[in-house]
């Protein structure tokens, strides 16, 4: 994995709330390429079987549809993670963090439309739903249910695109806010942003991360003070006990 020595400051739809911030300036097509000849080498049966899944891809449809090249073809050189803490923040929230992933794209929606494709061979098709908004088209799927403190997780991830980039979440409303964002200030904007980054390197290495744990650190505190039975249920290895006496305000121990 080669980072190109390219601007990596987050650009001015990231907000200014932001509690954690990265960026990736990696030649995608490059870098799967890669992957695949490592994969080659390491395992020629998983790499087979690798390449056989990607040919069957988007063809249910349209069988000389080819998703390994549209897929390459569109894939840019620029990826970006942030999430933010939820307004009134509760521990199950917070154990479930809302992010947005953005792939770059020299033709954003073609790409959006080549992962389409390929999954509308994967999913079933009542399952894959598109919505306008913003004048853009949100599509949405189910991912396989997950096990939590609370009982059975069930996620959607949804993907649009805009601007340049393919944004992902299993949050809808982090993709909706992403189409619409225009006049939020902007987390480059945060005072003392730039000096600090000149202390860690500055911009131009290819790769910037950043993570505000004080306010990562109030929002578990006051999610805390709020529901402090839910600290021991977010804990597996307490017991069932103990969850008693905290919800009852008594020391556990």
């Amino acid at each position: 994995v080669a980072f190109e020595n390219k601007e990596a400051q987050p650009p001015g739809f990231v907000p200014a709330n932001a509690a954690k911030f990265s960026r990736w300036r990696l030649n995608g097509a490059r870098t799967w390429t890669d992957f695949e000849t490592i994969l080659m080498k390491m395992s020629p049966e998983l790499s087979g079987l690798l390449q056989m899944t990607l040919s069957a891809a988007g063809k249910s449809k349209d069988p000389a549809f080819d998703f390994r090249k549209s897929f390459l073809e569109n894939l840019g050189d620029d990826f970006i993670f942030y999430r933010k803490l939820p307004p009134n923040p509760t521990l199950a929230a917070l154990n479930r963090p809302a992010f947005l992933f953005l792939v770059g794209s020299p033709k954003d929606e073609a790409l959006a439309q080549t992962l389409k494709r390929a999954l509308e061979s994967i999913v079933p098709a009542n399952s894959l739903k598109e919505r306008n908004v913003q004048g853009r088209k949100i599509v949405s799927f189910p991912l396989r249910p997950s096990s939590g403190p609370e009982g059975i997780i069930q996620k959607t991830l949804s993907f649009a695109a805009s601007g340049g980039y393919v944004a992902f979440s299993t949050d809808p409303g982090q993709v909706e806010e992403y189409l619409g964002s225009t006049n939020n200030k902007s987390l480059k904007e945060t005072a003392g942003w730039n000096e600090a980054a000149q202390k860690v390197g500055g911009f131009s290495t290819g790769l910037f991360g950043f993570a505000n744990q004080n306010e990562s650190w109030r929002a578990v505190l006051a999610a805390v003070q709020k529901d402090p039975a839910g600290l021991v249920k977010s804990i597996p290895f307490l017991t069932p006990g103990l969850a008693v006496n905290v919800s009852q305000g008594k020391p556990p121990l």
